[in-house]
């Protein structure tokens, strides 16, 4: 906590910060005085956050220009609190925070009816903008650790009606689960109007079952709102309009498929809804991009900020992946015929054969029609 003169210029870093499993508390807290000096320039790096009743990582007033990265976050041990979120922007004046490379994921307790957030952006600084960037956020994939009443939310802006500002790049989320009783959100805007978003580049990928009038969405949008720029992100869902599975919602109106969302919201024109393929979506998770899939390939835009992936791998400078990993597939498998090799001439009804070899990619079967 600030004195009087600020906290500034320190480095967590390479730490383990855990708590027991019924102690409501926060894993790193940081939050100034009123007015000035601010916390300024401090770094969260490569901590093991784990097992925490509470905030994980939760930014108070006056504080700017932090940088969260390489970071887990996650439960080892069922908790008791009634939420977990994993980075918490809690202030109109923090500003300046780079989140980036971080896991978030598993998050796990007893509660019946929990919120489950990875990142929070409960307020937003109105000029200094900050960044959630290339980033692995996943929830419900271990079928014996689920939360069927819990809200859940990937990357949640709760709505302000002062001016914010908040940049969503690159980031890869998935949400799983069955026999869902609330609802869950990848990303969620919610009802009011004041956030200035830039959300680009994403994997949003609701895979959650809902009953009842529990509703799962990829994206959301409480308000119509023209402060909202979203594009070139995949938003995907693997039942449309079953399971109670909504690609969107935009303003009052729920969008159960990717067209209907680009046609009420106006927004990602230049964004796909496909499956991305991630290695594994259950235990041990990986959200890397499988190689054998080029979904996700090459159907970002360049940010000039945002310039290595999760692991530290040079972008594409002209055509990034979308999501967190940027990657090279396996070349796609050629087929030569190499007899007849052309000119021939064959009775109708005759039999012959045709030879062929087969390289690059990974063969599932090769076929001639």
């Amino acid at each position: 906590r600030a004195g009087v003169t600020g906290n500034n210029n320190n480095t967590i870093e390479n730490c383990n910060i855990t708590s027991g499993p019924t102690l409501a508390t926060d894993g790193i807290y940081f939050t100034g005085i009123e007015g000035t000096p601010y916390n300024e320039n401090n770094t969260i790096k490569k901590c093991n956050i784990y097992d925490i009743n509470g905030y994980y990582i939760y930014l108070g007033g006056w504080t700017t220009n932090t940088t969260i990265t390489e970071c887990d976050i996650y439960s080892v041990n069922q908790m008791t609190a009634s939420f977990q979120t994993g980075i918490s922007i809690a202030s109109p004046f923090v500003g300046g925070t780079m989140i980036t490379r971080n896991k978030i994921h598993d998050f796990w307790t007893s509660h019946s009816s929990p919120n489950i957030r990875g990142i929070w952006f409960n307020y937003s600084h109105p000029t200094n903008v900050n960044t959630a960037a290339n980033n692995f956020i996943y929830f419900e994939t271990n079928p014996a650790r689920t939360h069927p009443g819990a809200q859940i939310w990937g990357i949640q802006d709760p709505g302000s009606t002062t001016t914010t500002l908040c940049d969503v790049y690159y980031n890869s989320v998935y949400i799983g689960g069955t026999g869902a009783t609330d609802n869950s959100y990848c990303f969620q805007h919610r009802s009011l109007v004041g956030t200035i978003f830039r959300i680009k580049n994403n994997i949003f990928f609701n895979n959650r079952r809902g009953t009842g009038a529990a509703r799962q969405y990829a994206i959301y949008s409480g308000t119509a709102s023209a402060l909202i720029t979203s594009d070139y992100n995949d938003l995907y869902v693997s039942t449309p309009g079953a399971d109670n599975q909504f690609v969107g919602y935009w303003g009052g109106t729920i969008c159960t498929t990717f067209t209907k969302w680009q046609t009420v919201s106006g927004r990602d024109t230049h964004s796909i809804s496909l499956n991305p393929i991630f290695i594994s979506t259950t235990p041990p998770v990986n959200l890397h991009i499988n190689p054998n899939s080029t979904n996700v390939n090459r159907k970002a835009t360049p940010i000039s900020s945002i310039t290595t992936d999760i692991d530290g791998d040079t972008r594409n400078a002209t055509h990034p992946d979308i999501g967190a990993d940027e990657y090279t597939p396996l070349g796609a498998p050629t087929v030569t015929v190499t007899a007849p090799n052309g000119g021939e001439s064959w009775l109708v009804g005759s039999t012959q054969t045709i030879t062929w070899t087969h390289s690059g990619g990974t063969p599932a079967g090769d076929s001639i029609w």
